[in-house]
């Protein structure tokens, strides 16, 4: 299975800490697991087009204050030209609400509260097994 972590960050110069501890953690049962990080101010077209090449089963977002307005139209548009993927979405913005976030845009399949290492592998056992697998380095 091809997951992909990915989160939009306020400047080139950061990069997250979350999505690198849920990769180690999950790598065991998903090694295909790769991080992929932009900017909220990379345009949308370019983001898709990267995850979008990826060829990816699931796409899990970390979503903060800084990136949920940049985040949820992201979701929409892969939705439309990945529509059998899986978008999980997880961080402090979006797993104090869930129902807010899941109504305000149906393209979100999960949403992950609490510990996002322990949670992600629970969500995620059906998709475990599958043959496609792409590994990049991040």
């Amino acid at each position: 299975m091809n997951v992909i972590l990915t989160t939009l960050n306020a400047k080139y110069i950061h990069s997250s800490l979350a999505l690198r501890y849920l990769r180690t953690y999950v790598e065991e049962d998903f090694p295909c697991t790769q991080i992929r990080e932009y900017t909220i101010k990379d345009p949308a077209s370019h983001i898709v087009a990267d995850l979008y090449a990826q060829k990816p089963d699931v796409i899990a977002c970390s979503v903060y204050i800084w990136n949920v307005e940049e985040t949820l139209p992201l979701l929409s548009m892969l939705k439309k030209v990945l529509p059998n993927t899986s978008i999980v979405l997880g961080g402090p913005e979006v797993s104090y609400d869930t129902r807010h976030w899941m109504e305000r845009c149906p393209d979100i399949d999960f949403i992950v509260q609490g510990e996002g290492k322990v949670r992600f592998t629970i969500c995620s056992p059906p998709c475990r097994g599958a043959s496609r697998c792409k590994r990049s380095m991040a």
